[in-house]
């Protein structure tokens, strides 16, 4: 396998596990209340704001760079992810390779950072 292709398939499946990691652990279940009150079944809605930094448009990387985007693959990843946990959604936004970590460090100094960064 060439070089270039191992890279890319490790970026995506390296993103893909710390995706899943972080947003399993945003939806881990929380301990019943201290009053003993009864849960309803339903989970409370849980929104992630996701900063991610753009590797390639689309989902494979392959489709045509004037009708894809670079969260095309996140946005692709949440609905999976969303189908199984309807409660979660997520919020994507691309950083730019320039300004992305004057970004970062505004939001961290400010104490204003995403639920999920993804670099």
């Amino acid at each position: 396998m060439h070089p270039k292709k191992v890279l890319k398939l490790g970026s995506f499946v390296s993103l893909m596990s710390i995706m899943i990691m972080l947003v399993a652990s945003a939806c881990a279940p929380t301990a019943p209340a201290a009053s003993g009150g009864a849960t309803t079944g339903s989970e409370a809605p849980i929104v992630l704001n996701v900063w991610v930094y753009p590797y390639w448009s689309g989902i494979t990387g392959k489709e045509d760079p004037a009708t894809s985007t670079p969260l095309d693959i996140w946005k692709y990843m949440g609905e999976k992810f969303t189908a199984e946990h309807p409660n979660v959604t997520f919020n994507f936004e691309a950083m730019d390779w320039g300004t992305g970590r004057e970004k970062v460090n505004i939001a961290i100094s400010s104490h204003s950072t995403p639920d999920i960064l993804a670099n």
